[in-house]
């Protein structure tokens, strides 16, 4: 499960920018609103889900219905070459897949059985197709055609009908109500979790929206395959979280992940050298940038609510990181990226990594300075 469902996001959410700008001839401004559908849809949809699958509904046959409508959405999406036609497919995708991934972490958790350290070693299969999907891109040389949304359409189908073999997930909160909602939206530190977590996406906005196309016109060779790198070490953390959880608090893991996604952006900074070393590298921080922010803040809100209300905490999650954070983020770059444009359309990208690594390690200090001692316990 978890390795189609992040195949059928990575194997065009992250090149289609590419396709946009350079065969469709979208602005700067439309694909950052684009990328932000996730955005909205997250502010939707995930909440609203993760009540019907806490309340009404088994996890599974939602995940299945939703990822029929994302399919045909993209299949659609793929036939259209105007931003007026492409961004409504676009979205209605948005709205039915944004919700599938809390509900995947919803029902990995509902089945683990060795408490939180046992979640990693599943979510890491999902960073595995990822990969695959990047590197099928890339060595398909997909970055600048459709295929990318038509193979994620039709491999959403066949996620649909195999989430109807997953071992059933079935509502643990039939009783929950409104007061049990309020109780959790007012616990204090989800509330610092999630706004704090609103900061990082603005810097993770610009990896995904624009790192590709910024790889394409420095003439990096493969740079869907290269972007890989950051999943590899994604993997490799992934594989000693649980460790890592046991030794460093909740606070200095996040702290470790703001600064290096905004550390990482730096090293676009330096000048272009044949081993492309320095863009390796910054694409390999991936791993602990991701795992140390976004993945350990959602084990850590999967911590504090109670079992009848996990599917809902993640959907509060995904409604304000991944929905409003998500959107914040993907307009600022977007006009980022326009004002560091010339008329010609060429793109001023040392200002554009200026900007997104100092935001990073500015909200990294912020962070460190006013959770001090708010959150110390390990998980």
């Amino acid at each position: 499960m978890m390795f189609l469902e992040f195949f059928v996001w990575g194997t065009w959410y992250v090149t289609t920018g590419v396709y946009l700008r350079k065969s469709l001839d979208f602005t700067g401004s439309e694909i950052g609103w684009v990328y932000s559908c996730s955005g909205i849809a997250a502010i939707i949809m995930p909440f609203i889900i993760g009540r019907l699958a806490d309340k009404y509904f088994p996890i599974e046959r939602l995940m299945a219905v939703l990822h029929s409508i994302a399919g045909a959405a993209l299949l659609m999406a793929a036939q259209t070459n105007d931003f007026a036609h492409f961004f409504p497919w676009i979205l209605l995708n948005a709205l039915a897949y944004q919700p599938t991934m809390s509900l995947a972490i919803s029902m990995s958790f509902y089945h683990q059985k060795e408490g939180m350290g046992q979640f990693p070693r599943i979510r890491l299969w999902g960073t595995t197709g990822w990969i695959v999907g990047g590197i099928i891109v890339s060595v398909m040389g997909w970055e600048n055609v459709s295929m990318p949304l038509t193979l994620s359409g039709y491999v959403s189908f066949a996620l649909a009908a195999y989430c109807l073999t997953l071992p059933s997930a079935k509502p643990l909160g039939k009783n929950t109500g409104l007061r049990d909602v309020l109780q959790l939206v007012n616990n204090k530190a989800l509330i610092y979790t999630l706004i704090a977590m609103v900061f990082i996406m603005v810097p993770a906005s610009f990896y995904y929206s624009f790192v590709n196309p910024f790889l394409v016109e420095k003439g990096v060779n493969f740079p869907a395959a290269k972007m890989s790198y950051g999943q590899v070490s994604e993997i490799i953390i992934l594989s000693v979280l649980p460790f890592i959880m046991k030794k460093l608090s909740w606070r200095k893991m996040i702290t470790i992940g703001f600064f290096v996604w905004g550390a990482r952006y730096l090293l676009f900074l330096l000048p272009n050298a044949q081993t492309e070393f320095h863009y390796n590298l910054a694409l390999a921080l991936h791993g602990i940038a991701f795992c140390f922010s976004a993945l350990t803040a959602q084990i850590f809100v999967n911590h504090i609510a109670r079992p009848e209300m996990k599917s809902t905490a993640q959907g509060a999650y995904s409604l304000v990181v991944m929905g409003i954070g998500s959107m914040l983020g993907n307009i600022i770059a977007g006009n980022v990226v326009d004002l560091a444009s010339t008329p010609a359309g060429q793109i001023a990208w040392d200002y554009v990594w200026t900007f997104a690594g100092i935001f990073g390690i500015s909200s990294a200090v912020i962070f460190f300075l006013t959770s001090a001692g708010r959150f110390n316990e390990h998980l």
